[in-house]
């Protein structure tokens, strides 16, 4: 990677368990990764949001306005309710202002750090990733279920399915306006930016 980018990844996030990633995590280090992302949607300490792992900056997230509640108490992805009846209120522009009014609620004299992901297949797949049916046993309603075993078969049918056009509009509509919300009222930062604030910050 550092000689297809010209420099090495500044964050990394390797999916593997506590024993190989407690190995792994010290070679990134050594191979010019400053960051691992080793909470999905949460995770900092408000007192200290910035800790160290392996010698890794880990990823602080204070909150995240990629999955949201629902009435029923389940949980989905803002991207999967663009075209529903509460489209507004899923937005991400709404869940940003939620979620620094609840954070100035509380009192906290710092500002936050909240995630924004979406990943790159949700903009115009549905359903489980292109590679799951690679790696893990897939049910009747596309979802992963018991890992399988070497050798892998990368010819496995893809359980994903593709969103009608009016569907990946929306949700490209959605993502622009929060970026277009994020750049005039909140201070965007990459991994790198993080890295410079952790170091500025004396950690």
């Amino acid at each position: 990677m550092a000689q297809l980018l010209g420099s090495p990844p500044v964050a990394v996030a390797a999916r593997a368990g506590p024993t190989l990633m407690a190995v792994a995590r010290p070679v990134y280090a050594d191979l010019g990764a400053r960051m691992v992302v080793l909470s999905h949607e949460s995770g900092a300490d408000i007192a200290q949001p910035f800790i160290y792992v392996d010698g890794l900056l880990a990823r602080p997230v204070d909150c995240s306005i990629t999955r949201v509640t629902l009435v029923n108490s389940s949980q989905n992805f803002w991207w999967n309710l663009v075209m529903g009846p509460q489209t507004a209120e899923y937005a991400q522009v709404h869940l940003w202002q939620a979620q620094l009014a609840d954070w100035q609620a509380q009192g906290y004299l710092c500002p936050p750090f909240i995630l924004a992901h979406i990943h790159e297949n949700n903009f115009y797949r549905r359903g489980s990733v292109a590679w799951d049916s690679y790696y893990y046993q897939i049910d009747a309603h596309g979802n992963k279920t018991t890992p399988l075993a070497p050798p892998f078969d990368l010819s496995a049918p893809d359980p994903s399915t593709l969103r009608p056009a009016q569907e990946q509009e929306a949700i490209w509509q959605t993502y622009e306006a929060m970026v277009v919300w994020a750049a005039g009222h909140l201070q965007v930062v990459t991994s790198a930016n993080v890295v410079d604030l952790a170091a500025a910050a004396g950690r």
